[in-house]
């Protein structure tokens, strides 16, 4: 995903925004968000990252999903973990 250097460091929302559009394929646009599965946990802040945490509504326990991690300077998504979060600790 392109950002300007006006969308730099990443605030929270982007990171978000970051984060379901990676799981979509990036294809998808922001105002269609809202029909992919992918819905926002939570997110935490951590030194140089976002920590955005995604629930797959596909599952209807709402327990499978993804922990991305959003680098704030870039923008860049540093990693992706399948998360169980109703067997996480």
């Amino acid at each position: 995903m392109d950002l300007g250097p006006s969308e730099l460091p990443v605030n929270e929302q982007l990171a978000i925004t970051i984060s379901q559009r990676y799981l979509a394929g990036y294809w998808t646009h922001p105002v269609k968000l809202h029909l992919t599965p992918y819905e926002m946990k939570n997110v935490k802040e951590i030194a140089e990252n976002y920590v955005v945490n995604i629930i797959d509504e596909r599952d209807t326990r709402n327990c499978k999903g993804f922990r991305i991690i959003v680098e704030k300077d870039t923008g860049k998504v540093l990693d992706k973990d399948k998360v169980d979060y109703c067997h996480s600790k």
